[in-house]
């Protein structure tokens, strides 16, 4: 029988502020930044408790990046964030040149990732924005499956100096994982085992390839699952 998940409450944006507004009250050289989309990418608490460290650019996100990686050079860490065309594509020359190739200490969000912004029309959707961030060196890419995920990628990242691009959701994902996730960049977790084949998934692709497996079994084909 193919398995079932629950669907969340809360979104991989909500858990991406979360994860931020905490790392700050641990860390005052934490700073948050957006493009008119500090609430969008669920920093509106740790906004209300530090309102000298969330930075509105306004919808500016070539300045944003420029403000990001002044910060960062001068001693602060930067987790900022706005939709994912406007992070990876309209904003993209200055992520390359100002951000990742002085390898500064900015962190990157892109809400609505994929096609995630659905009816806010093919301005807002962006099936391209990992590919794109993948090709800039040095530069980490991480779509988290579920709010676990995020929490624990985003409280990592905090850990490894320079830059990365984290890819959000614009609705509650499907529930994969809890406290007990872990993650290492570049190192894939092996959540199924199997000698057939193997299935690779990442992000909200996870679930479906776990459903792939059940159906898989039922033919009497094992799969693996990273």
């Amino acid at each position: 029988m193919m398995r079932q998940f629950e669907r969340e409450k809360k979104t991989t944006r909500d858990a991406y502020g979360n994860a931020v507004h905490e790392l700050a009250k641990r860390d005052p050289a934490i700073i948050g930044i957006g493009a008119d989309t500090t609430n969008n990418i669920g920093l509106k608490g740790m906004a209300k408790e530090f309102p000298d460290r969330v930075i509105n650019v306004g919808i500016a996100e070539q300045n944003m990046m420029g403000t990001a990686a002044g910060l960062a050079a001068t001693g602060f860490q930067v987790f900022g964030g706005s939709f994912g065309p406007f992070i990876a594509m309209r904003s993209l020359e200055q992520f390359r040149t100002f951000i990742a190739y002085p390898h500064l200490n900015v962190k990157m969000a892109g809400g609505m990732g994929g096609l995630s912004a659905a009816n806010e029309g093919v301005t807002h959707q962006c099936p391209e924005d990992m590919a794109i961030m993948r090709t800039i060196p040095g530069n980490i890419v991480v779509y988290p499956a579920d709010t676990a995920a995020c929490d624990v990628i985003v409280k990592k990242l905090a850990t490894i100096p320079g830059p990365a691009y984290i890819r959000l959701g614009k609705f509650p994902f499907l529930k994969v994982f809890d406290e007990n996730y872990s993650f290492e960049p570049g190192k894939a977790n092996l959540l199924e085992d199997g000698k057939d084949l193997t299935l690779i998934a990442c992000g909200t692709t996870i679930t479906r390839c776990l459903q792939a497996k059940d159906l898989l079994e039922e033919e009497g084909i094992s799969a693996r699952v990273l």
